[in-house]
């Protein structure tokens, strides 16, 4: 019951309910007020018209009057008296004229007593008394007890409707934070499971689409970012571990027979040269992983800028070209040139070299690799194609994954980390990279969002490509 009363929920409630009694006594202080003022209103005119009339009676009839105008009906005065000049009570309901009043014909409040009563009391009246020209004096007046009443009845109503709507308020405030407070423990626990290693929970939702629901779905999706981050990084140091293990058993073997080797006539420079390649390699995979890592934890985009896609792949072709030459592979370039793309210059550079090197590595001679650049669906696509064996289908997803090599190329020499950090880049781009087809051949597209136009890099290619021709 205290953590219901300390509850967020429930202090609002009491807040509102508050704010709403305040609403409701204002309310009806002003209904009051504004009826007071309309009754009293109407009790003045009345008896200003009352004390003209009977003043203007002659005296016989102004003394019958004065009585008779004590009961009749809902029309009656409470107060109806006349006195002679000096204070002898001729006719009226007063036994003497009460001090300090006021004789200038206008109503005002005063308590009066009454003799017309068994108890003789002082009540609130509006009273109206004049002096008449013989010399008499003419009081008039009627009793407040119709606003009394109405105060009354307004407090009454008041204590009947705010006090059961106050007290239904915070009753149901009182449920509703219990059942808030229910989830919000469930969750509580759900979160303690998880910080004590049971990494596979999840938040409790209760499928209302709620604030809390759509909350609770968001840290559930966190959540299972991170598993799968966790999941990544223990494959990472699985693969480390693998890949790193039997290059350096051989590494080993291959010194201690150079020691055996030293005073023999066999010469040590191949078992040196193959060492030495093994070590570059540990140290390339080292290398790719430390860049991975960089690229995954940049989150500066201040080298962004529009990129003329077919001057980027013509730097690229002119690289690559003497490369694909000497394997006797046709590298071919088809990029719209008005294409842009924004982004990093040298990390696309970076990102488009690994996936060159790969077709070229894959590709037998006689084949080609293709590096195409169009618009699809209003986004800048960037394509490296190649006649090689392909990616299995089963594999095309699994590619991107650190040291993933498929069963057919694990006899190929490299790391396994090139699609890795090409997709590294691209995730720092928010461009989406995939394999688009094959077997046979492969095909990989990166996806570079909205495609924007430049004119200027139409021009500065074809100038590009008189001084190659030139030279």
């Amino acid at each position: 019951m205290l953590n219901i009363l300390r509850s967020a929920g429930f202090r609002l409630a009491v807040g509102l309910s508050l704010s709403f009694s305040a609403l409701f006594l204002i309310m009806f202080g002003f209904i009051y007020l504004k009826a007071t003022q309309y009754q009293i209103h109407r009790t003045d005119a009345f008896l200003v018209a009352e004390d003209a009339r009977l003043a203007a009676l002659p005296e016989g009839l102004l003394i019958r009057s004065v009585g008779a105008r004590m009961t009749e009906g809902i029309h009656r005065l409470t107060i109806s008296a006349l006195f002679l000049g000096n204070g002898t009570l001729v006719a009226g309901n007063l036994t003497h004229i009460p001090g300090h009043l006021r004789f200038n014909g206008k109503p005002y409040t005063k308590e009066l007593v009454r003799s017309d009563t068994v108890v003789m009391r002082k009540e609130p009246m509006r009273v109206v008394a004049k002096t008449l020209p013989n010399g008499d004096v003419l009081i008039v007046g009627r009793s407040l007890d119709d606003i009394a009443e109405l105060r009354r009845a307004v407090s009454s109503t008041l204590l009947l409707g705010l006090v059961p709507s106050v007290l239904l308020t915070l009753g149901l405030s009182a449920v509703v934070s219990w059942r808030t407070l229910r989830r919000v423990q469930a969750i509580d626990f759900a979160l303690e499971r998880i910080i004590s290693g049971e990494l596979s929970e999840r938040l409790p939702t209760r499928g209302t689409n709620d604030s809390l629901d759509r909350l609770v779905r968001s840290v559930n999706g966190i959540l299972d970012k991170i598993g799968i981050l966790l999941e990544e990084l223990r494959d990472v140091g699985n693969n480390i571990a693998h890949d790193l293990r039997t290059p350096l058993a051989r590494v080993r073997t291959r010194l201690e027979r150079c020691l055996d080797r030293i005073d023999a006539t066999e010469k040590v420079e191949e078992t040196i040269e193959i060492t030495l390649s093994e070590l570059d390699q540990m140290a390339t995979i080292i290398a790719a992983l430390l860049r991975i890592g960089e690229i995954e934890n940049h989150r500066r985009r201040s080298a962004f800028a529009s990129i003329t896609v077919a001057l980027l792949v013509q730097e690229l072709f002119e690289g690559y070209q003497p490369v694909a030459e000497i394997q006797n592979i046709e590298l071919m370039v088809q990029v719209d040139p008005t294409m842009c793309i924004f982004g990093d210059w040298h990390l696309m550079t970076e990102a488009l070299s690994n996936l060159i090197e790969n077709a070229l590595k894959f590709t037998s001679t006689g084949g080609s690799v293709r590096i195409l650049g169009f618009e699809d669906a209003h986004e800048a696509v960037i394509r490296v194609a190649d006649t090689g064996p392909g990616i299995p289908l089963a594999d095309q997803k699994a590619v991107f994954s650190r040291f993933y090599r498929g069963e057919t190329h694990r006899r190929v020499r490299g790391s396994g980390l090139g699609l890795s950090l090409v997709q590294a880049i691209c995730r720092l781009h928010g461009f989406s990279i995939d394999v688009a087809g094959g077997p046979p051949g492969c095909v990989i597209d990166i996806r570079c969002g909205k495609v924007s136009r430049d004119l200027k890099g139409l021009s500065a290619l074809t100038a590009n490509e008189q001084v190659s021709e030139s030279h």
